[in-house]
C-alpha cells in the first residue's frame, strides 16, 4: 500500500521460482457502517516475468479522507488483503 499525491496505490508482489495462480481481492473497509468499502477482485498468474499485480489509483485521497465516507476514523484505517491459491506450476 502506497499513498500516491493524490490516491492510494495498492499492489501484492511475489517473486520466486514458483508459477501461482491467484485470486487476491483488496478492500479499503468503511469503519461506519460496512456499506462503502472499496475493494477489488482480480485473478493473477505470478512468475518470473510478471511478478506484482493492483491497482495505481486504488482510492483518492479525498475519498479516504471524507468523514462521511468512513474511511479514516480516529486517525486509523483497515486495509485488508484476501489471497487464495488457486494453483501452482513448481520450477523443475
Amino acid at each position: 500500500m502506497y499513498m500516491a499525491s493524490r490516491c492510494i496505490t495498492c499492489f501484492i508482489l511475489f517473486r520466486g521460482d514458483t508459477k501461482l495462480f491467484t485470486k487476491f481481492i483488496l478492500r479499503v473497509k468503511d469503519q461506519t457502517d460496512g456499506n462503502r468499502d472499496v475493494k477489488i477482485e482480480h485473478n493473477h498468474l505470478y512468475s518470473q516475468d510478471n511478478y506484482s499485480s493492483g491497482r495505481v489509483e486504488f482510492l483518492s485521497l479525498a475519498k479516504l479522507q471524507d468523514p462521511i465516507m468512513g474511511f479514516l476514523v480516529d486517525d486509523t484505517v483497515i486495509i485488508e488483503a484476501e489471497v487464495t491459491l488457486l494453483g501452482l506450476v513448481m520450477k523443475e
